[in-house]
């Protein structure tokens, strides 16, 4: 037989075939490079995912899993998703509580790691302990949200960079006021620039109610637009 090395080197194609042994039966087999690669990136992505199950497990072993109270709901809309719990302990170990609080207050996405059009948006208002390492989110579902989840399935939890990115609101006082109430939602403190109904910069004080609402006043009465940003 030849020597490994003088075999020529060639670039490996997803159907190449190694020869391995299986280590439950001690028997020879063949394995495709393709299967090999599905079987690392799936170990990889278990260790950092939650996996979504509809059933208690027996023994009860949650690291990284995602359920909802009293299990089951598989093929649940995204979008009728408004609580869920979760183990903050992951299989590779680390913690991920100080990651969630970190997102609480934004716009966030459950996806699908094996599935790019199936992802649920939401606001993520909250998150409690509900014993040990099972916390549960309180969620604000978006009409954004396109599929279901599903038994078994992997997701990520990750900041909604689309719906989560800087957004504007325009205010139109269609009857001329000298005190502007606005309710924009949102949360946060926008800079303001206001124009009369001839499109003149008009300046004027601002009082911040909340995240969500704020009070423009002026010295006279006028129509015109508000431009938070």
């Amino acid at each position: 037989m030849a020597k490994i090395s003088s075999y020529p080197t060639a670039k490996p194609d997803g159907s190449d075939i190694l020869i391995g042994t299986d280590v439950q039966t001690g028997q020879t087999r063949n394995f495709s490079i393709d299967a090999l690669t599905t079987y690392s990136v799936d170990s990889y992505l278990k260790q950092i995912s939650w996996e979504f199950i509809v059933d208690e497990p027996d023994p009860l072993v949650l690291d990284g899993k995602i359920f909802f109270n009293g299990y089951g709901g598989g093929g649940t809309n995204f979008s009728d998703i408004i609580t869920i719990d979760l183990s903050v302990k992951m299989p590779n170990a680390t913690d991920a509580l100080p990651y969630l609080e970190y997102l609480i207050g934004d716009e966030i996405k459950f996806a699908d790691r094996h599935n790019l059009g199936s992802f649920g948006i939401f606001t993520f208002n909250s998150i409690t302990q509900v014993q040990g390492d099972i916390y549960r989110l309180d969620l604000t579902p978006s009409s954004s949200s396109v599929g279901r989840i599903h038994n078994k399935a992997l997701y990520a939890i990750d900041v909604d960079f689309v719906s989560g990115s800087d957004k504007t609101f325009i205010f139109e006082q269609a009857l001329p006021a000298s005190t502007w109430i606005i309710n924009h939602d949102l949360k946060k403190f926008p800079s303001v620039t206001v124009v009369d109904s001839a499109n003149s910069t008009v300046e004027g004080g601002i009082t911040y109610n909340n995240e969500n609402q704020l009070t423009l006043t002026f010295t006279a009465t006028f129509s015109g637009k508000a431009y938070l940003n």
